[in-house]
């Protein structure tokens, strides 16, 4: 933790109780972990519509993958995606020979 250990850890906590005193304490915590929650929910915010959009575009185009692979007659059950793609060029080839 910061290169905090447990004197200095201590130190800070008994700082905390002179300046806050007992009655302001729960009022401060209550304030940070509301803080904290608003931080949370904001910052993952961005991240959420980031992966949503990601899985979007990945959905497509592994429709279109599969659907390029079975106008070709290949086998799309069982087999990876990754496969599958890579095979797609090499019957296109094939086919045009």
């Amino acid at each position: 933790m910061m290169g905090l250990h447990t004197p200095e850890l201590i130190t800070i906590i008994f700082m905390i109780l002179l300046l806050f005193r007992g009655k302001k304490l729960p009022e401060l915590a209550r304030s940070m972990g509301l803080a904290v929650q608003e931080y949370t929910r904001v910052t993952k915010g961005p991240v959420k519509y980031i992966e949503s959009k990601t899985m979007d575009e990945k959905d497509e185009e592994r429709g279109a993958i599969l659907k390029a692979a079975r106008k070709m007659d290949k086998k799309t059950t069982g087999t990876d995606i990754l496969e599958i793609s890579q095979d797609i060029p090499r019957t296109a080839g094939q086919k045009e020979d």
